[in-house]
């Protein structure tokens, strides 16, 4: 049996494998973006018939142990918010490993 070496950085592995994931369901995406001063782990954008242009703003919180706290969605939803200021961005979207704490469902 073969073993595998764990990632030196399996939070970047995470965001990649996000990022894979909206591409491979017609998303154009971009890693590590800087929007009014915060920083975005991935900008996926895709043109919906019907729609238009929708672009999303992903954060990727990757968790070796422990949950998703309530001021970790707190934190994200006001990075959303001030992004939207001077950003088109239609919606931002938290994802995880891990689970979401009772408070932060």
């Amino acid at each position: 049996m073969t073993q595998t070496t764990p990632s030196p950085n399996p939070g970047r592995d995470f965001e990649l494998h996000v990022a894979i994931l909206y591409e491979r369901n017609g998303y154009k995406t971009e890693r590590n973006q800087n929007l009014a001063g915060q920083q975005i782990d991935i900008v996926a954008q895709k043109n919906v018939p019907g729609i238009g242009i929708t672009k999303i703003a992903i954060e990727c919180k990757f968790r070796s142990e422990g949950s998703i706290s309530n001021q970790d969605v707190i934190d994200f939803i006001n990075q959303i918010k001030v992004i939207q200021l001077s950003h088109p961005i239609d919606f931002g979207v938290l994802v995880t490993n891990a689970e979401f704490s009772a408070a932060a469902k």
